[in-house]
């Protein structure tokens, strides 16, 4: 009891990582304190390396911008140093590069929200891709950020802006349950509300969840709040999350297991 044989775990993962990751995301949620909080140092560790594989900028919009001149960034802004430049010419002095301005492009801030579904079972399969969708998420987004989880609840998991450690967020994942109906249109309009609290000018939704909500008829207007939303669903039941898709505009992947995700996820956010 509460041990936990790392090398074991770390060369089943080298045979067949999906089942690797579904073992310490089960162990993850062990009854014995000890093993449990081994199983959830050894799968952020896992998690996180996995999750890296599909990391990838935010390319959002980029505008021209003027700064404080910054060394090697980006050229001089001539029109707003002009002042400096024709004092420091008239004392004969070099000109001071604190009175300088720079142009540079600076891409517009993206403000994120995760929908994590957790009416069904949250053992194994499950509870592993929410925790590789979650640290794929969140080594994207920026601070502005939101997690959700949702069955017949809505629960935030990490609040916009609130601060939140990425690593805290990932362990309160791997502590997830399921169970409950699908209420998918309240969780829709929950991370819409999330998302109001911000100016960002690129908002963009991520939802892991097979789409099969409680109350269907209410899905395409509470999705209609979203002005980028992208799917991911299980490969073996996709067909509510291709017609919601189809309906609404929101570009769709499907993953056969949890090491697919972050790939999946980058597909969909560069697209």
């Amino acid at each position: 009891m509460g041990e936990l044989d790392v090398a074991a775990v770390e060369a089943a993962h080298d045979a067949d990582p999906d089942a690797a990751l579904e073992l310490v995301a089960l162990m993850a949620t062990a009854t014995d304190e000890r093993l449990r909080e081994a199983a959830r140092r050894l799968a952020a560790r896992l998690f996180w390396s996995h999750a890296r594989r599909g990391a990838a900028e935010d390319r959002g919009v980029s505008r021209m911008r003027s700064v404080r001149h910054r060394p090697h960034e980006g050229d001089v802004d001539l029109e707003r140093s002009t002042d400096a430049l024709v004092r420091a010419r008239a004392a004969g002095q070099a000109v001071d590069p604190d009175d300088l301005w720079t142009t540079t492009w600076r891409r517009a801030p993206t403000a994120w929200c995760l929908l994590l579904d957790r009416s069904g079972s949250m053992h194994g399969e499950a509870l592993a891709t929410a925790a590789l969708a979650t640290g794929a998420f969140l080594l994207r987004a920026g601070r502005e950020r939101a997690v959700l989880s949702f069955a017949d609840d809505v629960v935030a998991l990490a609040s916009m802006a609130d601060g939140r450690r990425d690593d805290d967020v990932l362990d309160r994942v791997l502590a997830l349950r399921g169970s409950g109906t699908t209420e998918l249109a309240t969780a829709l309009d929950a991370a819409a509300d999330q998302l109001g609290r911000t100016a960002a000018r690129r908002r963009v939704t991520v939802l892991l969840s097979d789409c099969r909500a409680t109350r269907p008829e209410e899905v395409p207007a509470a999705a209609g709040r979203h002005e980028e939303l992208v799917v991911l669903a299980p490969a073996g039941d996709p067909a509510a999350a291709l017609a919601l898709a189809r309906a609404t505009g929101a570009r769709v992947a499907t993953v056969s297991g949890p090491s697919q995700v972050p790939a999946a996820l980058a597909r969909l956010l560069d697209a």
